[in-house]
């Protein structure tokens, strides 16, 4: 069953996208459970990671405004689908930082609110795609999403998730066929890191959500550095759009 939330501190704005989001489900025979919370402060007080698969967040609310919220979540849940509510796209760039799936204009229409959920269960089913490796021998599955990336290491290759380190004996270029292509992308010859977890780019070196600094080979540069523009330019161009067919003050 998906659980959704809505911070909004409009009542009637809540109450429609409430009403949009059960007609959506009905519709697409969906079993959810929707909770809407009229402050930041409310849903962060309830909110704890797993508890949520989706959550809409006006970007303007009063004292915790929808940015600041979607960045105290993030750090408990990687994986909660985030859709902003606002008229304004000011705030596109920066929730690219927060890896939003999509924004709402308001007031939203049902064809923009199914888009958004649409999106929404694509971004779940990208949770869901993992591959299996040998390691030790033993099988193992990863998920693609926990994969922050992977370095060759003495004839082996390592995976380093947001949990763990996987040694195997697959080569890099075996892996990369494996996983099938962005948004992972070589950076250099003995890395291959996941676009989504990239923090910042620096002129010779990616530092990613984990902290760990990948350098950045010369062979590598123009077109790693091509790759993630695309990614950011696509969701950006996205969320624009999105926000230009619901107008604006």
């Amino acid at each position: 069953m998906l659980k959704i939330a809505i911070c909004e501190d409009i009542v009637q704005d809540a109450l429609l996208l409430q009403s949009m989001v059960e007609e959506y489900l009905s519709e697409q025979s969906f079993e959810g459970e929707i909770a809407v919370f009229e402050t930041g402060e409310l849903f962060l007080a309830a909110f704890h990671s797993g508890e949520y698969q989706i959550a809409f967040l006006d970007i303007y609310l009063d004292e915790m405004d929808g940015m600041e919220l979607a960045r105290k979540l993030r750090m408990q849940d990687e994986e909660l689908v985030i859709i902003f509510l606002t008229k304004s796209e000011a705030h596109a760039i920066e929730s690219y930082a927060v890896r939003a799936t999509h924004y709402l204009p308001k007031p939203a229409i049902y064809s923009q609110l199914c888009e958004a959920m649409d999106r929404c269960r694509q971004k779940l089913g990208e949770y869901s795609r993992s591959i299996e490796v040998y390691s030790s021998h033993s099988p193992v599955k990863i998920r693609l999403c926990d994969i922050l990336y992977i370095e060759t290491y003495q004839r082996n290759s390592v995976i380093h998730t947001v949990n763990d380190e996987i040694k195997t004996a697959m080569t890099m270029d075996a892996l990369s066929e494996l996983i099938g292509g962005l948004p992972f992308c070589r950076c250099h010859r003995s890395f291959l890191i996941n676009l989504r977890k990239i923090c910042q780019i620096e002129r010779k070196e990616v530092i990613l959500t984990n902290g760990a600094r990948i350098p950045i080979g010369g062979v590598y540069a123009e077109a790693f550095r091509q790759e993630y523009s695309k990614l950011v330019a696509s969701l950006t161009r996205v969320n624009n759009a999105a926000i230009a067919t619901g107008g604006s003050q």
